[in-house]
């Protein structure tokens, strides 16, 4: 069957895209420069994940790096897990270093 470009149906983009609901963002400065890690709740063709997307300030403002990483949902319990732990191992290692930053501060702004 040969349809021509004329009577072809439009071609719709499957890509849907809402927007991306911010839980936190963490900041960090060195050396003068200021880079944020994003993290959100976002949504592509139907799929919700979530996102850590890194941003770094520039003349012009903040903007969105190529820098992301995104978690599926089905990840999250595994990735909270491994975060945890991470944290625990932190803890551990200042308290036996006799480190006085306060290991339950995250740096986190909501």
């Amino acid at each position: 069957m040969n349809q021509s470009k004329d009577s072809a149906a439009p071609i719709k983009s499957e890509a849907t895209a809402s927007p991306d609901v911010t839980l936190a963002t963490l900041v960090r400065e060195f050396r003068g420069q200021r880079t944020e890690v994003r993290i959100t709740r976002a949504e592509y063709e139907g799929r919700r994940f979530t996102k850590l997307h890194v941003w770094e300030s520039g003349p012009h403002g903040t903007f969105p790096t190529r820098k992301i990483i995104t978690v599926r949902d089905r990840e999250l319990g595994d990735v909270i897990a491994a975060l945890e732990s991470a944290r625990a191992a932190a803890v551990d290692e200042q308290r036996a270093c006799g480190d006085a930053k306060n290991p339950d501060d995250t740096g986190a702004r909501r």
